[in-house]
């Protein structure tokens, strides 16, 4: 097996309860080059002191402190810092099979691949080994549900990464993860290998951005404008397509979670229905209705009727009526 030397990054914020089996998991994976970099984001709790500590009983440990400066600002001082020729991500209340390290070092192949990605325990959507293109590789991270987009179950090669990989304000913090993925994705050039292997555990805690995030049409439009800038300039027609779809789905979501903020005029439809019109983009009813509709009567209406027809459709096992 090729020794290569791989930094885990850790943001730690008030992760006092997991942060030592989150830390051992690494430091007890069936490879030994590697570093465990803890990014402390201003914790509250002892989570500081934890750092510090887990620092002392290892060498392979660095302990960074800052001021509380969000994931994002977190993971990119790790990067800053690291001295592995690869780099993984991993969350404080997460840990990692003991594996894991030595199954994405395996399939580099001798430096064929900056990207590796594997299974979570909690999510296998990869069924079989493959080998991806660049460009598929990104469509699938375009397209929900295609791709894993949290950090976490990846290996990605130190020199993907750049200032423009983390460059988002602190307030983007659902949705952010797809961005950094979708950044490193245009930066990388050779194929991506998949592998089934589950590399991740995620532990699911209370109080999460997820899932106490309240979708608004202000923040996709401001989070759609950093996806835009994503795209490099002479690839953004290519995209256009995958772009909408993602921007309609999101606008859907809306109209369940949130329909009351689908009444006012906002910017984010009107730049849909500009790009809509140049991409000659076919639209479904659903979509149709979601994109013009303001009335949250009317939505909320249009929503029951959808989850009726979703039942009647599982329970006769027919095609949905509803285009």
């Amino acid at each position: 097996m090729e020794k290569l030397r791989i930094s885990a990054i850790v943001p730690v914020y008030n992760a006092e309860a997991y942060l030592r089996e989150c830390v051992e998991s690494i430091l007890s994976q069936s490879i030994h080059e590697l570093e465990v970099i803890l990014i402390d984001d201003g914790s509250l709790d002892d989570s500081p002191g934890l750092c510090d500590q887990l620092a002392k009983e290892d060498n392979r440990i660095h302990a960074i402190h800052q001021s509380n400066a969000g994931v994002t600002a977190a993971r990119y001082r790790g990067v800053q810092i690291a001295r592995g020729d690869f780099i993984t991500f991993v969350d404080a209340d997460d840990t990692l099979p003991t594996d894991a390290l030595e199954s994405f070092v395996n399939e580099t192949k001798g430096g064929k691949f900056d990207i590796v990605i594997g299974n979570i325990n909690r999510c296998t959507r990869y069924q079989e080994n493959s080998i991806l293109s660049p460009q598929d590789y990104r469509i699938g991270l375009l397209t929900l549900n295609r791709q894993i987009v949290c950090p976490g179950a990846k290996l990605f090669r130190r020199s993907l990464f750049n200032a423009e990989t983390f460059d988002l304000p602190r307030d983007i913090k659902v949705g952010e993860d797809r961005l950094m993925n979708l950044r490193l994705a245009f930066a990388n050039k050779k194929e991506v290998r998949q592998i089934t292997k589950i590399v991740y555990n995620y532990r699911v805690t209370s109080g999460s951005a997820t899932q106490t995030f309240r979708p608004t049409v202000a923040y996709y439009q401001r989070y759609f404008d950093f996806l835009k800038m994503t795209i490099p300039e002479d690839l953004k027609k290519a995209y256009c397509p995958l772009t909408i779809a993602y921007r309609l789905k999101v606008l859907e979501l809306i109209g369940i979670k949130n329909p009351e903020d689908l009444t006012s005029k906002d910017g984010m439809r009107a730049d849909l229905l500009k790009d809509i019109k140049a991409c000659n983009y076919p639209l479904s009813l659903h979509e149709r209705f979601y994109l013009r509709e303001r009335s949250s009567l009317a939505i909320k209406a249009f929503n029951f009727m959808r989850r009726v027809e979703n039942k009647l459709v599982m329970a006769l096992g027919r095609k949905s009526i509803l285009p």
